[in-house]
């Protein structure tokens, strides 16, 4: 499908044109570093690339589409307080043009430069999820750019918080290996362009100086059933992540490791996967409430997708691209072919656990270590329970089910006082899990369709909130109730889709109900240091002999 067969045929050839423009001026800056005319030693090029960039974007999207909303990583605060760096943003966005007229006449150009700082500004406005607002990101990889390495310039279409229309403009991506190298690049020309439109696939074409170049359909990427053929995307320098993490991922998917391609830019990892000969990325935080920008992923993402890979964060939810400037509610990012995502998601699932058979402190290993061969019989049990249930084997999967549940109960009162992230992945999600799973592979055992099963199956829910409960409070385990919680949940919600008005969906949102109070209860006493009554713990005073109290003071004296 062609520009103009697009249902986005206007924004999606505006877009073009308009980073195809927005290269030029990074180019241009580029070429001036090379020849010596701007200093590589300071910031200067990347600071002109960024402000030039966004000027030049947001002043052809807002004039073609006055009513949309625009976020973007830079304001003019800088500009309005340099006044040389200011003349110098100028000159490039007042004299950068496409060569070719009937090109350029569709893209708008600032007429001062107090119109550029307001159209620069633009990018700072308020976020709403409802709506149209183009994101962009006038230069991903400032420090690879200074190198004379990989950059994208970026630019996504967001409709009601839903990637629409994604443009990636990569000047100096050269594709003669099938690989992306950051010191493989295009340094004679215009490097490549990709974009993609949501359920139309992804095409990529050559960068000019004048009009759009003929395009071609990029190919849906291969399914991978044999780890060996993962071919990872990761940058080793990167802060942010942890890339040891991400290579012991990939060693325990038996998948080939180090990375085949390392790259510096977000968005040029995105690009690697699409035309450069990789299929999957892992993203794992150094720290749990990192979350990255909106901008280092919009476009990126619709690319990935349109070329038939999964993009989740590590938890299986898809990512949410309307909550803000940043991707807020997703932590960490899986992309992979749909084959090997779930496993990868299994995997991940119970990373917690093993990332401490790995720590540094001897007792945390210990405590790990310790459970090991319940976390080993966790996993056989849910991988036989697998193998029975989709063979439609019901009444085997329940038995492998109840023996699973003792496993998990001897490993629950026989392992005390474990560190949260070993307790949780290991013991009470599992046993969480087991309890309620117990529950609804009977219930579909016994056809619970029929008025006795549904009467049984009304009943052992009370049971699963007894036998939680219990647990809850004489355990004082408040991890374990969260998990109950969520679970029956998820069980009221399937119950309620399937009939609107039944006991089932009623009895599990009690139970999630009362599973959550408890659950929070229990942590705050615990927080507050507060016994189960709410009264403050007072420790036991130390224990002194009396009677040779006096002989140790003169021991002591």
């Amino acid at each position: 499908m062609g520009i103009m067969d697009s249902k986005y045929s206007k924004e999606l050839q505006i877009a073009c044109l308009t980073v195809q423009r927005a290269a030029l001026v990074t180019k241009r800056l580029i070429e001036a570093v090379d020849k010596g005319f701007l200093d590589k030693s300071d910031s200067t090029p990347v600071t002109l690339a960024d402000f030039a960039a966004q000027a030049l974007i947001i002043a052809v999207m807002h004039h073609a589409f006055p009513d949309d909303r625009f976020i973007g990583e830079e304001d003019s605060t800088a500009l309005r307080s340099d006044a040389k760096l200011l003349d110098r943003t100028w000159e490039l966005v007042s004299t950068t043009h496409l060569d070719d007229e009937r090109s350029e006449e569709l893209l708008y150009t600032p007429r001062s430069k107090e119109e550029m700082l307001e159209l620069i500004d633009l990018g700072q406005g308020e976020f709403k999820r409802s709506g149209r607002t183009w994101v962009l990101d006038p230069v991903d990889g400032t420090a690879t750019f200074m190198n004379g390495q990989q950059y994208a310039v970026c630019l996504a279409l967001m409709e009601d918080g839903c990637q629409k229309v994604g443009v990636l403009g990569c000047p100096n991506l050269n594709l003669e290996t099938g690989r992306v190298h950051e010191d493989i690049a295009d340094h004679d020309g215009y490097g490549y362009q990709l974009f993609a439109v949501a359920g139309e696939g992804a095409s990529v074409r050559k960068m000019g100086r004048g009009a759009l170049l003929p395009s071609s359909k990029i190919d849906k990427k291969a399914e991978v059933n044999d780890p060996q053929e993962l071919s990872f995307v990761d940058c080793k320098a990167a802060t942010s992540t942890d890339f040891e993490l991400h290579g012991k991922i990939a060693s325990r998917l038996g998948a080939p490791w180090p990375n085949t391609t390392d790259v510096w830019a977000a968005q040029m990892r995105y690009v690697a996967l699409v035309v450069g000969g990789c299929n999957t990325v892992v993203k794992i935080p150094r720290k749990p409430d990192y979350r990255s920008k909106l901008w280092d992923h919009a476009g990126g993402m619709l690319l990935a997708e349109e070329v038939g890979l999964t993009v989740s964060d590590v938890y299986g939810n898809p990512i949410d691209c309307g909550l803000g400037r940043t991707l807020s509610g997703s932590y960490g990012m899986i992309v992979a072919p749909p084959s090997i995502h779930g496993k990868v998601l299994l995997l991940l699932s119970q990373i917690s656990y093993i990332v401490h058979l790995f720590s540094k402190d001897a007792v945390v290993v210990a405590a790990a270590a310790n459970v090991a061969s319940h976390f080993v019989l966790n996993n056989l049990f849910v991988f036989a329970w697998i193998l029975l249930w989709v063979r439609n084997h019901f009444w085997g999967s329940e038995i492998i089910l109840a023996a699973h549940f003792i496993n998990q109960h001897a490993s629950y009162w026989r392992h005390r006082g474990l560190p949260t992230f070993v307790h949780l992945p290991a013991v009470a999600g599992p046993y969480a899990w087991t309890l309620t799973a117990l529950f609804w592979n009977g219930a579909v055992a016994v056809h619970s369709n029929g008025i006795a099963a549904r009467i049984v199956a009304n009943v052992f829910i009370w049971v699963i909130l007894v036998v939680g409960g219990v647990h809850v409070l004489a355990a004082n385990d408040h991890l374990l109730g969260y998990c109950l919680s969520f679970l029956t949940l998820s069980l009221a919600i399937e119950q309620f889709d399937i009939k609107v008005i039944a006991l089932q969906w009623i009895f599990a949102f009690v139970v999630f109900a009362v599973f959550l109070v408890t659950s929070f209860y229990t942590s705050s006493t615990r927080y507050y240091g507060r016994d189960s009554l709410f009264r403050r713990i007072v420790e036991p005073e130390a224990t002194i002999d009396r009677e040779r109290q006096p002989l140790l003071d003169d021991q002591n004296a």
